[in-house]
């Protein structure tokens, strides 16, 4: 699905939106104005509704802006601004709840006219919230690595590799966009943002029967396309369209300010407890992501490196080193004038062109052993049934112990050895020298261990049994730490490591349970979701 499409989509649900409340409705004061409210409020709806079956998705791309928003504040005179992004990192899962539920509860007041002023003011000011998120982020595309952004002086030309973070989030894993089209998707948006703001006498308000009948055919619309587009299996989705239908008719007579209110109060608590059950109970019940169940890791990840190795150099960037100046040199002239841009000089990087397939998280799958060694075609290729257990962090708690080490002394000297001609060098022990050495020690928090210990461990040691591989993956941690916690947790499976945010890319839970056969995902589950190995196999090991 592409942007054009969703746009359209969004503007004939407006129309249709338009349409139904003008037959069963006199509320609509203004046409024009009530489809804008209804595109507006259908975008909203849909923007979150996509990313509420993935808190931790936009959890981790707030993580992403605000380590940005640090650094580059941290260097200027709004420094004192930068301790409030550490802070909001540790909440970003609360917050990522937050911004959801708002985003949603934002666009059913728009289509049920909920308190008009107030929410065209929280719309106004979250439309420029986006657009600075989404602009700074495009802009940061002209900012060298090693330059803040507010050193204007030394932006140059625009490059994709120098963006801080890659895509806006708008539409979650769902659909990707580049951070210049959701700016100016962004920047369309906050043309009715503006309207809103000296509009509101016109806007339509919907009476209690209304408001909830819409939010049952909101929730349905949703329902059916996540059903019927992306294979949801559970009908978990179905409360609130009989919980809305059941309250247009035990409601119905009910004062019409109320009875919003009743409506966006029902909203609030359903989106709540369903956003929250997608990443503390259980794993996304939609997985937009490329590791998504029967995804084929081996033979994907090998089709996307042959699509990024024969792509064509398309030109040389290049940058002086001494002046900041910047050119775009196409790959032919590069070839014949190489000689003037010695790397002593310059910095240079080639623009490439796209490759045929789409790329994505996949093509990043890079597995390491303990000592460095790259393991990943050795799991991939794995023929038969493996259990792949990621863990993003593994949470410590770091301490230090002081021992004492001997240090030896030898003595080197020359003797004559009876029967030898020449001197013989001998090796003796000039003395020994107490030293004390400081080194780093691990404990690990009693609930995370046992999260392995009495949940994980017990389907490890019977997939091992059965003969399945069975392997951890965490993020890079020194080795001493990796000892520590097999230890601790009482694994007989090695612990490998990868990048952390690939990890979190692959399963929303720390940790998280992948079933693997052959290269290929066939489950993945929740550390709290996770069934009996008997069970696993069960269903699935056939």
């Amino acid at each position: 699905m592409t942007l054009t499409t969703l746009i359209i989509m969004f503007a004939v649900t407006s129309v249709v939106l338009t349409a139904l409340m003008m037959f069963l409705t006199d509320r609509v004061k203004n046409i024009p104005l009530t489809i804008l409210q209804n595109f507006c409020g259908a975008w909203f709806i849909f923007s979150g509704a996509v990313k509420a079956v993935d808190p931790l998705g936009t959890a981790y791309k707030m993580e992403q802006y605000f380590a940005q928003f640090e650094s580059t504040f941290s260097e200027t005179w709004l420094s004192f601004i930068a301790p409030i992004f550490p802070f909001l990192t540790d909440y970003q899962n609360g917050f990522s709840v937050v911004m959801i539920i708002l985003e949603i509860i934002l666009g059913i007041a728009l289509i049920i006219g909920w308190k008009p002023k107030f929410t065209a003011w929280v719309f106004f000011i979250l439309m420029v919230f986006f657009t600075f998120l989404t602009g700074f982020t495009h802009l940061t595309g002209y900012v060298p690595n090693d330059a803040n952004f507010f050193d204007f002086a030394k932006w140059g030309d625009f490059q994709d590799a120098q963006m801080r973070v890659t895509d806006c989030g708008c539409f979650g894993d769902f659909l990707k966009l580049k951070p210049y089209t959701s700016f100016l998707k962004d920047c369309g948006l906050m043309i009715p943002a503006f309207i809103f703001l000296f509009t509101t006498k016109s806007f339509h308000q919907l009476g209690t029967k209304m408001a909830m009948g819409f939010s049952a055919l909101i929730s349905l619309l949703y329902f059916v396309f996540l059903f019927v587009s992306l294979g949801l299996t559970s009908w978990v989705l179905l409360i609130p369209v009989a919980l809305f239908s059941i309250g247009a008719f035990v409601l119905d007579g009910m004062e019409e300010k109320t009875g919003r209110n009743i409506t966006m109060l029902l909203w609030t608590i359903l989106l709540f407890f369903y956003s929250i059950s997608n990443f503390v109970w259980n794993i996304p019940e939609v997985d937009f992501r490329p590791f998504h169940e029967a995804a084929d890791m081996y033979n994907e990840k090998a089709a996307q490196e042959d699509a990024m190795a024969n792509t064509e150099i398309l030109n040389y960037i290049v940058t002086n080193k001494e002046t900041g100046q910047t050119l775009t040199v196409p790959y032919a002239q590069y070839l014949k004038e190489f000689r003037n841009y010695p790397k002593e000089e310059w910095n240079l990087e080639q623009e490439v062109s796209e490759p045929v397939i789409p790329i994505d998280k996949l093509s990043e799958f890079e597995v390491a052993d303990e000592d460095g060694n790259d393991v990943t075609a050795e799991l991939l290729e794995q023929k038969g049934y493996s259990l792949m257990i990621v863990a993003y962090k593994i949470k410590e708690k770091r301490g230090t112990e002081t021992f004492v080490v001997q240090d030896t002394t030898f003595v080197m000297d020359t003797t004559m050895i009876e029967g030898n001609t020449e001197p013989q060098i001998v090796k003796s022990v000039g003395g020994v020298t107490p030293r004390e050495v400081t080194r780093d020690t691990y404990s690990f928090e009693d609930d995370y261990v046992q999260k392995w210990t009495s949940v994980v461990n017990p389907v490890a040691k019977a997939a091992q049994a059965a003969g399945a591989r069975v392997y951890a993956i965490t993020a890079p941690s020194d080795a001493i730490k990796l000892q520590s916690f097999s230890k601790a947790m009482a694994g007989s499976y090695p612990i490998y490591t990868a990048d952390d945010i690939l990890l979190k890319t692959i399963i929303r839970s720390n940790p998280g349970v992948l079933l693997i056969k052959d290269g290929v995902i066939l489950k993945k589950w929740h550390y709290k979701k996770l069934p009996s190995f008997e069970e696993i196999k069960a269903g699935y090991m056939k």
